[in-house]
């Protein structure tokens, strides 16, 4: 009796050894495998956390349809959620969201805000123009506009301070002037905010002072080469 009794209690061992064992192989493919894979047989690409493919091929017939969530705030909680996790991406399906989510498209979350993640649409009217932003989305602009939608002001200073100028330097010279390049002469004692103009009138050469140096840039891409240039440099009082 012991014997079949020790023979009963042998064999279920077997069977309890063997399905731990193959729950121990379940759980080591688990945290193995962290790929997934949906959408056909083959295995995941192995450079892919999530590989999406409506079947075998690498011609795949659908796209990814994000989470449509019409935005109310660029600082809105999506519902049932403490925290938005960064880097989530979701789709604005409105256009009344307010300042920076009044637009329809593809939205993450920066830690902050729900920031625009595709380039406004274009068009073959639209050659020419770059991207620049408002303050508060990208937008598209003319390359001669500075700011598009905000208008920024400068006010004068009221108080006017006594100013004279002293004729510092007074001279004629023959320069060489490369076409769109800057040339320089040595002027011991010259100064950044000395101001040095020339009696040349048809605006080839630019003059303007930095310390020690005049500085002389051709405007065109023609040479000025040895034609006379009268300079005279003027130092301000203050």
């Amino acid at each position: 009796m012991l014997m079949i009794l020790l023979k009963i209690l042998n064999e279920k061992m077997k069977k309890v050894l063997f399905i731990l064992f193959l729950l121990f192989l379940s759980l080591g493919t688990v945290s193995v495998n962290a790929q997934v894979r949906i959408g056909g047989n083959t295995a995941p690409n192995a450079s892919a956390v999530l590989d999406l493919n409506a079947n075998d091929t690498n011609n795949g017939t659908k796209g990814l349809a994000l989470p449509r969530v019409g935005l109310t705030s660029n600082t809105m909680l999506l519902p049932g959620v403490t925290a938005n996790l960064t880097g989530m991406l979701v789709y604005n399906t409105t256009t009344t969201g307010g300042a920076g989510v009044n637009t329809i498209g593809i939205y993450f979350w920066n830690g902050a805000t729900w920031v625009k993640a595709n380039l406004p649409s274009t068009s073959a009217a639209d050659s020419g123009k770059i991207l620049m932003s408002n303050g508060s989305s990208i937008v598209l602009a003319s390359k001669a506009l500075t700011s598009v939608g905000v208008i920024d002001s400068l006010t004068l200073k009221q108080t006017f301070l006594p100013l004279t100028w002293s004729l510092i330097l007074d001279t004629v010279i023959y320069p060489y002037v490369t076409g769109g390049r800057n040339s320089q002469i040595v002027v011991p004692g010259l100064r950044n905010a000395d101001l040095c103009v020339s009696g040349q009138s048809w605006g080839e050469v630019v003059i303007f002072a930095t310390t020690n140096y005049l500085t002389m840039h051709s405007t065109t891409y023609t040479n000025f080469i040895g034609n006379p240039l009268r300079l005279r440099c003027f130092r301000p009082s203050i």
